[in-house]
């Protein structure tokens, strides 16, 4: 609420008229330094039981900006100009309140023939009886309670008379209907774009990166960002699944995708680091506590598998010990968790609360950002038009989906009911797949993309034919050859060993070891170039079926840039055993133009 400042000329022509209503205004008497004093109705004497104290000044404070904050551990805050609860201690509330209550110990006379009670002379409330105030029931009664505060305004139910449920969006300021605050931090957004409109917007902003599905893994995108964004819709206790953001290489855009479903609403977002540790379980009790609607793990690497984390997801409520105090706390978790992983496995647990966002990318980040039509970093996104947009395109899925009836979506996630039956129906009925299907690539991405790239330039110098590379006409190489060209490199060795010692190897058991004619055509011994080339060459079943398989589920399909010329490494419907190299058109030159 917006408090006036009056001046103490207004003040004292205000005098009169409210004396003739029988209202004190508190003003000092004539001839007395009014100072700061402010005309609050009424003043307060301090020369009382402080439970009386504690309720007129609740009453007088109940419009004042004062608020009790937070569901368990109370406490009395005013709420900055950016959004953030600002605690209102003890010694802080004896100067605060003297914008709007005048209080006195006694009061003083104008003359000592005057019988009248005489007017309040101010005084500053003693520390002790501030602390107790702020602690009295007969105080925090008369206060409005803030749930959350918000720096953007959300979309919330709102019931008519005649039982029909509506869409509204909250207001700036408090929301006595809801108990939350929302802090006007200049982000606007339209509620007037059709469905149309939000669509196109989305694809644009969204078809860029390299999903690695047809539909399925955008559509849980924008599942993410509505989670965020109407989150109000859902009950208190309805938790969302953990969203998943999965890529076969490093660069593809899963943390942008992340923060895009966070910057739209908070300008920002802050990670947390992931550990199944003791460390780890503290930090989420400090994020629990700090009521925002997400929390981030960015970049994490090996096997997620934490108690912690499953509880996080899964449980409606949170509760822990409030940090550096003995105090406890337990809290709703209305929180939306988003992971992105750098070759990251999930427990079975995890795996099935979750929602996967899969990135599929066959060229190195630098070679697909070259090609981008629209960059988005951090500062594009926290660009306040930016994220109006956005809000704006979610809101328009919204309100299509109430306009449709807001009829419950058919399949549930379960221990996610809630959220299922309102955000897949939003995204459904805007036209975008179901995010709830079941993902159709699993892989988890290259672990060694700086050996891959070296194995691919040593395939380019040794197969190249006299000439060169032809554009789109495959070069097949076996995978004994591709063998061949990792030892050579020095890559992969944990699959593949390395030359010297599969000599060893072979040394100690010459039957594997090939016999080699002259030409003539008549056997002659094995030099040692001979057994070296069979050595660089020789994959026992279990090494050829690894080493197979790995070039098969990561780097199928890739592509690179080598020497200027773009090479992809084996088309998807390439036979298992044979590995292609093929010269790509470069579609950013001009077809004449030579590589």
């Amino acid at each position: 609420m917006k408090q006036i400042q009056l001046t103490d000329e207004i003040i004292r022509l205000l005098a009169p008229i409210a004396a003739a209503q029988g209202i004190d205004i508190g003003i000092a008497p004539d001839g007395s330094d009014i100072g700061d004093i402010k005309p609050i109705f009424p003043a307060v004497s301090l020369n009382r039981a402080t439970s009386e104290i504690a309720h007129e000044t609740g009453l007088n404070l109940k419009d004042s900006g004062l608020y009790v904050y937070g569901e368990t551990a109370k406490r009395i805050i005013t709420v900055s100009e950016k959004g953030k609860e600002d605690d209102m201690d003890a010694d802080r509330f004896r100067t605060w309140i003297d914008q709007y209550q005048l209080n006195y110990y006694k009061k003083r006379k104008k003359s000592e023939d005057d019988e009248g009670p005489g007017v309040p002379v101010k005084a500053t409330m003693k520390a002790d009886v501030a602390r107790v105030m702020l602690r009295s029931d007969e105080f925090i009664c008369h206060l409005p309670i803030i749930k959350r505060i918000l720096p953007v305004r959300l979309p919330v139910w709102q019931v008519d008379e005649d039982g029909t449920r509506k869409v509204r969006i909250l207001p700036y300021g408090y929301d006595a209907a809801t108990q939350i605050y929302t802090q006007n931090t200049g982000v606007e957004y339209l509620e007037t774009w059709t469905l149309e409109t939000a669509v196109k917007y989305l694809n644009d902003l969204l078809g860029e990166f390299p999903y690695g599905d047809d539909g399925r893994s955008l559509a849980v995108q924008i599942a993410a960002m509505l989670t965020m964004f109407c989150h109000l819709l859902l009950g208190e206790r309805d938790r969302s699944p953990l969203i998943y953001f999965n890529a076969n290489q490093p660069g593809s855009g899963k943390s942008r995708l992340a923060e895009m479903c966070i910057y739209p609403i908070y300008g920002t977002a802050d990670p947390l680091t992931y550990a199944d540790n003791d460390e780890f379980t503290k930090k989420l009790d400090t994020w629990a506590q700090a009521g925002e609607l997400y929390a981030f793990l960015d970049d994490v690497s090996g096997l997620v598998k934490s108690n912690d984390l499953n509880r996080w997801i899964t449980s409606p409520t949170w509760s822990g010990r409030v940090m550096h105090s003995q105090k406890t706390f337990s809290v709703f978790n209305q929180k939306l968790t988003l992971l992105t992983g750098n070759q990251a496995t999930l427990s079975e647990d995890l795996t099935r609360r979750s929602l996967m966002v899969d990135l599929w990318s066959s060229e190195l980040a630098s070679d697909r950002q070259a090609r981008l039509g629209k960059v988005i970093d951090a500062e594009w996104l926290a660009q306040s038009s930016n994220r109006g947009e956005m809000l704006s395109a979610l809101f328009a899925l919204v309100r299509n989906w109430v306009e449709q009836g807001a009829t419950n979506h058919p399949i549930v996630l379960p221990s996610f009911e809630g959220w299922s039956r309102i955000v897949p129906a939003v995204v459904v009925a805007a036209g975008f797949k179901c995010p709830l299907e079941k993902p159709t690539v699993q892989d988890a991405g290259g672990k060694q993309q700086v050996e891959f790239l070296r194995l691919l330039e040593a395939a380019v110098m040794d197969y190249t034919p006299e000439g060169g590379l032809k554009v789109n006409e495959p070069v097949d190489i076996l995978l004994t050859d591709w063998c061949r060209l990792a030892r050579w490199k020095g890559v992969f060795h944990a699959i593949v060993s390395d030359l010297p010692t599969m000599r060893e190897v072979m040394d100690s058991n010459p039957k594997l070891y090939k016999p080699v004619k002259d030409e003539n055509g008549i056997p002659r011994e094995l030099t040692d170039d001979d057994k070296n080339v069979q050595a660089s060459r020789y994959m026992d079943k279990s090494t050829s079926t690894k080493f197979g398989g790995l070039l098969n589920k990561y780097y199928r399909g890739q592509i690179r840039t080598i020497n200027g010329q773009r090479i992809q490494f084996a088309e998807r419907e390439a036979k298992f055993s044979t590995f292609a190299i093929t010269l790509l058109v470069d579609e950013t030159r001009a077809e004449n133009e030579p590589f």
